[in-house]
């Protein structure tokens, strides 16, 4: 148990020594003038993918996430210049999220990539790269504490957009958490 907990632990505290400030500032000032956000992943990368998509869905911003990869290259043409794409990726060489960066890279999009490995594929397509630092394998070869790298990033960037962006976002965010109290006992 705490073998997984460390792991966590240190791949968080690596990530946030390793994260290049100057591209953190520069994604972040893409996702701020962004006119609308794409979040892409493949496999377990979509989980995070997807969280990222339902915190933006939640202030009211205009975001996109599809797990299924014939919708992910059909949102990904429709993109515009002014749109954001951020796709996650440990390895960052994963052949369908390539292929869904090309053609938003085609539509104009900025790409952020969110990577373990800066000279990855996935790195030479992007325009900004968000480098995570996980190396710590379990058991069954699979590296779980990468996706908490990986949740870390796109929450504080969200959290920074909300900061910066304020107006009528933190308004609604508060109207989607008062209509979610509906959910609780």
């Amino acid at each position: 148990m705490r073998k997984i907990f460390n792991a966590a632990s240190q791949a968080i505290l690596d990530t946030s020594t390793v994260i290049d400030p100057v591209a953190y500032e520069a994604a972040l000032k893409a996702l701020c003038q962004a006119r609308a956000i794409m979040f892409c992943g493949i496999g377990n990368a979509a989980v995070v993918a997807q969280e990222a998509y339902l915190s933006w869905v939640r202030i009211g911003f205009p975001a996109t996430f599809a797990a299924d990869r014939d919708l992910q290259l059909v949102l990904a043409s429709q993109l515009k210049p002014k749109d954001v794409l951020v796709a996650v990726s440990h390895s960052g060489q994963t052949k369908t999220l390539l292929d869904v960066v090309r053609e938003a890279r085609h539509a104009g999009a900025t790409v952020i990539a969110v990577t373990n490995f800066p000279s990855s594929a996935l790195a030479k397509q992007a325009t900004h790269v968000l480098q995570t630092a996980v190396f710590t394998s379990y058991i069954s070869g699979e590296i779980m504490s990468k996706r908490v790298a990986e949740l870390c990033i796109v929450e504080s960037l969200f959290v920074n957009f909300l900061m910066r962006r304020k107006g009528p976002y933190t308004s609604q965010l508060a109207a989607s958490n008062e209509v979610l109290r509906a959910n609780k006992l």
